[in-house]
Parts: C-alpha cells; structure tokens; sequence
C-alpha cells in the first residue's frame, strides 16, 4: 500500500497525488484501478504496467479515465502550443524511457486556455492552412494543417523522441487562443465548439487539423 504517492508527468506539466494498492511482482508493476487527484481534488481512475530489469529499461502501458482533470499546464513559451487544458474522457501513455507516446481523446471543460502559436520566427508569416468563413453561413474556422517547428531551446527539456496525439472537443466552456506575435502580444482569442486533432512529435513538426465554430 502507498500512502500519500506522488505522480508527475514532466510532458505536460502536471502531477497527481494517490493513496492506494499497487501490485509488486518480479519484473513488473501493476497499477489496477487506481483513484488519481489532481491539484484541484478532481478524479481518475489509472491503470497499467511497467516492466523492468531491477528496476532498469522500464517500459509501460498506463491508461487514465478521467472527469474534469486538469491535464496541461504548460507555462508560456516558444513551444507551438502551451496553456491549460482541464478534460474529461481518456488518455495513454505508453513506450520506454527513452520513446514516450501520449495519446489524448478528451472533451475540454472549465479552466481550459489553449494556446496555439502561428508565428514561423518570421516577420512575415503566413496564415492560409485557417480559412475565415462568414458567421452567417455556421462554419467557423476551418483549419486544414499547420506546421512548425518546437523552438530547440524548449525542446531540450521535453523527453527524447516524445510524440503527443490530441483528439479534442472543444466546447464553448474552453478558450482557444491563436498567438499570431509573441513579441507584440497579439493574439486571436476565441470560444466556441469544435474539433480539433493535434499530433506533435519532437523529432518533427506540429500538425493540426480540424474545426471549429
């Protein structure tokens, strides 16, 4: 039985306290059930393994159902997105030590300030994956794909080969805010509903796909 444990995922900024049986067998450890709380006392229920040799090469499959947990908090930087998130619905993460998958199928909820940056390190930027759709005809924006390069320097503190996969519904609860100049601050904020599917790898681009109204 561990009293008062302690979990932190670094990817995402986040950490969760439990208090709960976990099963030590040779090679492996299991998590069954396990009530997870975030900072703010919201629930989820963690399961899955971590296999290891003495406690060296751990490889894992770990599973989170989760209702209005807080997910991200990644401080404002030049990564191409950053904010909280708060959510509910399912998360895996899975790989080794040195290979993490994350993979998110969530509904936001309250406390959700998303941030995602457009700029390219370049004066002039370009805009044409989002297409601006007249109110009148409900289809909002359109976002097709977006590309662009994690600043190294704030790559560095991520985990090597780190890949992140988003599926989120977005509702009018949560805040989507495009940064179009970090150095001016200008930015485009927004509510509303949408889906949006964002896949990062730290080995390569951001990519977004998706709509939103």
């Amino acid at each position: 039985y561990v009293s008062e444990g302690d979990l932190y995922s670094p990817a995402l900024n986040v950490r969760y306290t439990f208090s709960d049986s976990i099963r030590l067998m040779p090679g492996v450890i299991l998590f069954d059930q396990i009530d997870l709380y975030d900072v703010y006392s919201n629930h989820a229920l963690f399961n899955g393994r971590i296999r290891h040799r003495n406690f060296a090469g751990m490889e894992f499959d770990l599973d989170l159902a989760m209702q209005r947990l807080h997910l991200m908090d990644l401080p404002m930087s030049d990564q191409a997105f950053y904010g909280e998130i708060e959510a509910s619905g399912k998360a895996r993460m899975s790989g080794n030590e040195k290979d993490i998958r994350i993979d998110l199928d969530v509904q936001t909820e309250d406390h959700t300030n998303f941030y995602l940056s457009l700029a390219n390190n370049t004066a002039d930027s370009n805009y044409s994956f989002i297409e601006f759709v007249n109110a009148e005809d409900k289809n909002g924006v359109s976002i097709e794909k977006k590309n662009t390069t994690v600043n190294e320097e704030a790559a560095q503190f991520l985990p090597n080969n780190l890949s992140i996969d988003m599926n989120l519904d977005i509702t009018p609860t949560a805040n989507l805010i495009f940064v179009t100049n970090p150095a001016a601050g200008d930015e485009m904020r927004m509510s509303g509903n949408g889906t949006l599917r964002l896949s990062y790898d730290s080995k390569d681009d951001l990519q977004l796909f998706g709509r939103y109204e």
